[in-house]
């Protein structure tokens, strides 16, 4: 949606829509990823994970497939929201699925590796949108919409142009610039993301987004907003992206993965799918928010996000646990105590009448945290 909103035939086409009327085309998106959640729970326990990712994707061709001859407004909104409910599908399902068919010494990097690959598809579609620039018809901006932190994601057209950036052929060339650039960043922090743990890549991720990134960002855009000092509007695309950087780095990846580490089998698709609720609610809220702030208030509006960054370190401080290394059963105990719920296995076995003695299951959690370690 980056590059589409740079595209002069699709502004042409939906009337040059700014403020609650642009907000709609990117916040209809979570509005099918909340609506799912309250199902899918059920559904991947009910059918498996495979089928729930299989029929997903389904979804997302029907909802590309209506979006990409979108006759009006509510035609475009209703297939953004059809393809956020496919992927609410994959989200859900996907993670649980690699992550319990990995090996521990590859666990993380799988699971993180998953998310990392939306990057790649980004980049596809933002130089894609580039060529598609040339086309002098609506075909332009009917072609590219691949799904796509919601400043830089959805609204970084209008970042540029409050620094004065207006060309499309500029706009498209920084979009698929920045994707890249992403790409790059997100693979590299998921090979390391068991080499240095999450919550030191975490609070790293979050203190330079914060530090190094939108703070400056933040001051450069005001000074050149009021001062005109052209060299500060220059210096906000730099800090665009160390800010984007750090944030590859780690929560691209993570979020989904580390919530699946985190949850015992018995509730694993039921906390998935709240984290989900929470997360598409927060990025439908903030879609719908950000064109409203920026038209409204301008830079200013980045103090906001400021103030959640510092939250959100405070939180990740203060609650969140270190899961590197160990197996999904030793993340229980972190959680659960002495009281983590036993595999279904051993239960079965014990009900039978079949020893299971504490030191063979002992042995084997020893000799996968050694292999992890290795």
């Amino acid at each position: 949606m980056n590059g589409v909103q740079s595209l002069p035939y699709w502004n042409a086409y939906f009337d040059y829509p700014t403020g609650a009327r642009l907000a709609l085309f990117n916040s209809t998106q979570g509005l099918g990823g909340v609506a799912s959640q309250f199902f899918l729970w059920w559904l991947v326990e009910k059918i498996g994970r495979r089928l729930v990712i299989i029929i997903g994707s389904v979804i997302i061709i029907l909802g590309v497939f209506l979006q990409s001859f979108a006759k009006g407004l509510v035609m475009f909104a209703v297939a953004r929201a059809i393809i956020g409910l496919g992927l609410s599908f994959e989200y859900t399902a996907a993670p649980m699925l690699v992550t319990e068919l990995a090996h521990p010494t590859h666990r993380a990097q799988l699971s993180t590796f998953l998310n990392t690959l939306y990057n790649l598809g980004a980049t596809l579609a933002a130089w894609i949108t580039l060529g598609t620039l040339t086309i002098q018809s609506d075909c332009s901006f009917l072609s590219p919409p691949a799904s796509g932190t919601t400043l830089t994601g959805y609204y970084l057209v209008v970042v540029l142009r409050l620094i004065g950036i207006t060309d499309p052929r500029t706009q498209n060339i920084i979009n698929g610039c920045l994707t890249m650039w992403n790409m790059g960043w997100s693979f590299w922090g998921a090979s390391v993301i068991d080499r240095y743990g999450r919550r030191p890549m975490m609070l790293t991720s979050l203190t330079g987004m914060l530090i190094l990134g939108f703070m400056p960002w933040t001051i450069c855009n005001a000074e050149y907003v009021i001062h005109d000092n052209a060299a500060a509007g220059k210096a906000v695309l730099a800090f665009i992206f160390i800010f984007t950087a750090f944030y590859s780095t780690t929560w691209n990846g993570i979020l989904t993965g580390y919530t699946v580490e985190c949850c015992s089998y018995d509730i694993r698709a039921k906390l998935i799918c709240l984290q989900n609720l929470l997360v598409q609610g927060t990025i439908t809220g903030f879609n719908y928010l950000n064109p409203v702030g920026l038209a409204n208030i301008g830079w200013k509006y980045y103090i906001v996000v400021d103030c959640i960054l510092v939250v959100e370190i405070v939180l990740v401080y203060f609650t969140y646990p270190e899961t590197s290394k160990i197996t999904l059963e030793e993340i229980s105990v972190i959680f659960d105590g002495q009281r983590a719920a036993q595999p279904d296995l051993v239960k079965e076995a014990t009900k039978g009448g079949v020893e299971v003695t504490h030191v063979e299951t002992k042995h084997d959690v020893e000799s996968e945290r050694k292999e992890m370690s290795a």
